[in-house]
């Protein structure tokens, strides 16, 4: 009974994320149309070789993401070939898609790769989780770099700006110090895995991390490779975004101010209430532009258009997902009877 009132619970929620998203959605929409922004856009001319370079670099960045978990795995001692690397990216990539705001790709990914590797089990689940910090450290230097840059060389920019800008360099400073730290012989020690485990949320899920910490160290070459394959991945993801602002008939901001905004608003679409980041991406991008001086809805509308970019990808991967439906399936009822692992 416990059990079954977890999965209701889970899927109410799910309910409310699909509402909370296309409510934000529909109301960017219905503002943007009121100013006819919406017929701007439809009746524009649009540049189409643009859209397809932002389709092309989709397509590079998201296999790059498969790659680099990969070597996130090796750094971690867990086996991982670059076929099974794709193969298993992919499915989790298009259940983001046909499943949002339910089981992520991300978990399935971990269950999957926990479930064929019993004797590393709590190794090959923190894959996941230190590919995504690794990611999230490349996404924020990239808004230091573009805040900085803007600060000096572009038009004022509002306090919230500041604000936010200021945070995304101390990350960038600050993260790869405490790397640095980690990394050094006896500082992760068991008294420290200990006082990580009582905090609340997020303790559980970095004390294992720390755990098989002893294992990244080893393998710290593999850490910094997949670093640099998140820097070259996010330079490409910018640059896609900012394809798709040019490729639209809309006033957009250069490539310098979507260095600074495009991490923002990626962060923001992993808010858990927001199912595969449905509205949050294009209400933070559309509040961003407007510190650069486009109008209301233009950044709802680029992003938008990204994410479309990204539907489109998912039409590649999608056949191998079809195929496979038994191995997701299974997997899925898997997580769905251990909600407390979920």
């Amino acid at each position: 009974m416990p059990q079954k009132r977890s999965l209701a619970l889970r899927h109410a929620l799910t309910v409310v994320k699909l509402l909370v998203g296309g409510l934000i959605i529909g109301w960017l929409a219905w503002h943007a149309q009121q100013n006819d922004k919406f017929h701007e856009l439809v009746a524009g001319e649009k540049r189409w070789g643009m859209l397809l370079l932002a389709f092309l670099g989709a397509c590079f960045t998201t296999a790059l993401s498969f790659l680099r978990w990969r070597i996130v795995a090796l750094a971690a001692g867990v086996p991982l070939s670059v076929g099974e690397a794709l193969r298993l990216g992919s499915l989790g990539f298009t259940l983001n898609f046909v499943s949002p705001g339910s089981v992520g790709g991300d978990l399935f990914k971990a269950a999957v790769l926990a479930r064929d590797r019993p004797g590393r089990r709590t190794a090959a689940i923190t894959t996941v989780v230190v590919d995504r910090a690794l990611a999230l450290v490349s996404l924020l230097g990239f808004a230091a770099f573009g805040f900085l840059f803007v600060r000096r060389f572009g038009p004022p920019l509002p306090m919230d700006a500041q604000v936010a800008g200021w945070i995304a360099v101390g990350v960038a400073v600050g993260a790869p110090l405490v790397l640095a730290v980690l990394l050094a012989p006896g500082v992760v020690s068991p008294a420290l895995i200990s006082r990580v485990q009582r905090l609340p949320l997020v303790g559980g899920v970095l004390s294992q991390s720390l755990w098989c910490w002893s294992d990244y160290r080893a393998g710290a070459r593999y850490l910094f490779m997949a670093l640099g394959m998140c820097v070259v991945g996010h330079l490409v993801l910018v640059s896609c975004y900012y394809l798709v602002a040019k490729g639209l008939p809309l006033e957009s901001p250069g490539w310098l101010a979507h260095a600074f905004m495009v991490p923002f608003a990626c962060l923001s679409g992993s808010i858990p209430i927001f199912p595969a980041g449905l509205g949050a991406v294009e209400g933070t991008l559309d509040y961003f532009y407007q510190w650069f001086g486009a109008g209301f809805g233009n950044g709802s509308f680029v992003a938008f258009g990204y994410r479309l970019v990204t539907v489109c990808v998912a039409c590649i991967t999608a056949p191998y997902y079809l195929t496979h439906q038994a191995l997701v399936k299974r997997t899925l009822a898997e997580v769905e009877s251990q909600p407390e692992a979920a």
